[in-house]
């Protein structure tokens, strides 16, 4: 156990990787300045509480925590260079607004989330890759306006039921070649064959989409 912070790793300044999973960690307070990569998955966090700005960490794993909502301008501020983040697998409520112009992947699997327009105000200009996986609250993909680069999205088990919703937000991503739909209530016969036809020629892969089914 090292505590409830991070302050054990802060003397370290020439640290560039830290792992600390399943360490009972209750709090990120502090990160050592020139840390690039933080894995912090299976604590116990439940609060993010960074003052300063740390520009050179680009990879952040929260997965398997306790937090119930994303302060977005807080981990903006703190951590503009950020190309990946993983918060999946917490008890996630709410996610404000996140403006990361270099986030390539943001998983949210696993959450609580569900308010559907609640991303729509971030700017993530880079992202390559979302995943809302197993938000079974969730009604809509949830999709920022501003990822005109997303290429894969995950909504299996989610609570989609509107073959509608899905067409929109395809026509809003003229990149994207993955989509997953296992597990949505949105059941096979909503689909007319033209509708699959047309999901099929925007996509390379479309995972699930002829064996759709309600619940997991």
């Amino acid at each position: 156990c090292l505590g409830p912070g991070l302050g054990a790793f802060l003397a370290l300044s020439r640290l560039r990787r830290l792992s600390a999973c399943e360490n009972k960690i209750q709090i990120v307070d502090v990160i050592p300045p020139r840390l690039e990569r933080l894995d912090v998955a299976g604590n116990s966090i439940q609060t993010i509480d960074l003052s300063f700005c740390y520009e050179a960490l680009t990879w952040l794993n929260l997965s398997r925590n306790r937090l119930n909502m994303i302060d977005g301008k807080a981990i903006s501020l703190a951590l503009p260079s950020l190309e990946f983040l993983d918060i999946a697998e917490n008890q996630i409520r709410h996610v404000s607004c996140l403006l990361l112009p270099l986030l390539r992947t943001l998983r949210l699997d696993d959450n609580k989330l569900c308010e559907d327009e609640q991303l729509s105000e971030s700017w993530l200009p880079c992202l390559d890759l979302l995943s809302l996986r197993g938000n079974t609250e969730l009604k809509s993909p949830a999709v920022p306006e501003s990822t005109p680069n997303l290429s894969t999205l995950g909504l299996a088990h989610t609570g989609i039921t509107n073959s509608l919703i899905i067409k929109n937000t395809l026509q809003d991503l003229p990149l994207l070649r993955k989509l997953e739909l296992t597990g949505t209530p949105l059941v096979e016969s909503e689909l007319a064959d033209r509708d699959q036809e047309a999901l099929a020629k925007a996509l390379v892969t479309v995972i699930a989409l002829e064996s759709m089914s309600r619940g997991r």
